[in-house]
């Protein structure tokens, strides 16, 4: 059995983790409570399995919408956003990232978060701000990416650590 708070496994009978020292749920304590004991000895690894899949979905997205960026660039003939028709390069290799982070490789994780945090400053630093406005809708969403990002390798390492 393992601690539905940190994932350590526990001694036989444990009321309490000897790591964390959070109570532990008996089979005779759920059916009082409502609570499923198999729902809290995985919670930390399905904790980690949701990192790594909202990093994945977030790699995805990136994916998408550089191949899309990148096919109105060549259709159209002009740079689109700061992207021309070698976005589809990006697109493809955020795609590849992204499906290795779905498979809990390390690696791939913190490729994906390395590629675009240089490529935001690239970005960042090549394409001028007209606004106030436009400095905040540039902020935003790369923060939000960076951050889901940055859980994926944290989920990607804790899901290899809990599966031992």
């Amino acid at each position: 059995m393992y601690c539905s708070n940190c994932g350590k496994e526990l001694k036989e009978n444990s009321n309490f983790c000897a790591n964390c020292g959070a109570k532990q749920i008996s089979i005779g304590d759920s059916k009082s409570s409502g609570v499923k004991v198999s729902d809290n000895i995985n919670e930390p690894i399905e904790l980690a399995k949701k990192e790594v899949k909202e990093s994945a979905i977030a790699g995805y997205v990136v994916a998408g919408l550089s191949g899309i960026l990148a096919v109105i660039s060549i259709a159209t003939g002009t740079i689109i956003a700061g992207m021309s028709g070698l976005a589809l390069v990006d697109a493809i290799i955020f795609a590849a990232l992204a499906y290795g982070v779905s498979k809990y490789n390390r690696s791939c994780a913190v490729a994906i978060l390395a590629l675009y945090a240089l490529e935001e400053v690239y970005n960042f630093s090549t394409i001028p701000i007209n606004s106030f406005a436009d400095l905040v809708s540039r902020s935003i969403l790369p923060i939000i990416f960076l951050i889901l990002f940055s859980r994926g390798i944290v989920g990607s390492f804790e899901y290899h650590k809990l599966s031992k």
